[in-house]
């Protein structure tokens, strides 16, 4: 299995650079939402290197198709975890009905920020979209967060690529990095803000 993966992986790779690599970008960016084991950056980095000018479209189009197929994650967390749950509970040490709905509470609580911030981090958004359905976070809301997360994530890694990550830290400490990150702080606030607020 390891070997196939690898294999499989190297040819997403050369994939990148031909005609069909956008194609095939968008169709692994989606499917890495749900089941499909390929990280979409194996081929977002080759081909934001072979087309450096197209950084941003390329890095957003991954964004939108990877959150487009974290629907079906969630999906496959609300509708099939009642099937899934009595084999993990039996099989899986430590995993119990208490602690998931322990955690289930828990997240619900701050669903929106704690969507949005692992969609930043490095756990596999197939996870975090599994789990959005299985705990029952409202989609609208789920898919929101993650655009803002998931789009960040992938213009970051673009950006890397394209200038290089000498000049993304001397950007990142400049006036204009601070300026961004303040717009980009206040547009998040108003969105929580909004969220939360009592209707």
């Amino acid at each position: 299995m390891k070997r196939w993966l690898e294999s499989f992986t190297e040819r997403c790779a050369a994939w990148a650079r031909t005609p069909a690599g956008f194609w095939v970008l968008m169709a692994v960016s989606f499917g890495n939402s749900s089941v499909f084991p390929i990280s979409p950056y194996y081929l977002l980095v080759p081909m934001v290197a072979a087309n450096p000018r197209r950084w941003v479209g390329l890095s957003m189009w991954c964004a939108v198709t990877s959150v487009a197929g974290g629907i079906l994650g969630w999906w496959l967390g609300a509708c099939a975890w009642d099937a899934v749950a009595p084999a993990l509970f039996r099989w899986v040490p430590g995993f119990t009905p208490e602690r998931v709905e322990a955690f289930k509470a828990e997240f619900a609580g701050a669903a929106f920020l704690g969507t949005l911030t692992l969609s930043i981090s490095p756990l596999p958004y197939k996870v975090l979209a599994i789990c959005g359905g299985v705990f029952g976070i409202q989609l609208p809301g789920f898919l929101l967060a993650s655009l803002i997360g998931r789009g960040g994530r992938m213009l970051a890694t673009g950006a890397t690529v394209r200038y290089g990550a000498g000049p993304v830290r001397a950007f990142l400490r400049s006036p204009k990095a601070i300026i961004c990150v303040t717009i980009a702080a206040l547009v998040i606030g108003a969105l929580v803000l909004w969220h939360y607020w009592p209707r």
